[in-house]
């Protein structure tokens, strides 16, 4: 009778981390880079929003190039490029935040009630699923309108969405008084090395 031995895992190196996720990096620099350069734009309104969107995009993949970093890298190369990178991309959003306050004053309430409206939608099918689980009912999935619970998971999602322009009215001015700060900080910065 042969006994199958389980390899070691795999350490991972730079050059392996790289290997494995080439094609999230690469779009990580495309979108980067279209951040940038999208703020050129001859229509300035476009020019933004384009940046916008392309910021979003570029933190969602590194938010998964982050998640893909192991615990406990082998190596000292793979360590300090996951510092580089993250240092890089904290630069790059806190530029592009105190580059466009202007913008955010505008953006920001927007951005907030969407955020707040995920979490809270979110929280009420997660109960949902709970409940459903709880009582061995058939679960509604992503149709909202039906199941056993479809009245009261629509009047949830509708205090959500009224909690979250709720927040978005109450927090917005605070948060663009906080950019506004923070721009006034990073221009006295730059006039005084």
């Amino acid at each position: 009778m042969a006994t199958e031995q389980a390899s070691p895992p795999k350490s991972l190196t730079l050059a392996t981390y790289i290997e494995d996720n080439h094609k999230l990096l690469t779009v990580l620099g495309v979108f980067t880079a279209l951040t940038g350069l999208s703020t050129n734009a001859p229509m300035k309104l476009f020019g933004v929003v384009l940046s916008f969107c392309c910021m979003g995009i570029a933190l969602l993949v590194m938010v998964r190039l982050w998640l893909r970093f192991p615990a406990y890298p082998a190596d000292v190369s793979t360590t300090l490029f996951k510092v580089f990178l993250f240092v890089a991309m904290l630069s790059l959003f806190l530029y592009w935040l105190a580059a466009f306050t202007n913008v955010w004053s505008y953006a920001l309430p927007l951005v907030v009630g969407m955020l707040t409206f995920s979490l809270l939608s979110t929280l009420v099918l997660w109960l949902d699923k709970s409940l459903a689980r709880r009582r061995n009912e058939p679960e509604a999935g992503a149709d909202v309108t039906h199941g056993p619970l479809a009245g009261l998971r629509i009047v949830f999602l509708l205090v959500a969405l009224l909690l979250s322009i709720l927040a978005a009215v109450m927090l917005a001015p605070y948060l663009v008084d906080l950019l506004d700060i923070f721009r006034q900080f990073t221009e006295s910065l730059a006039r005084n090395p």
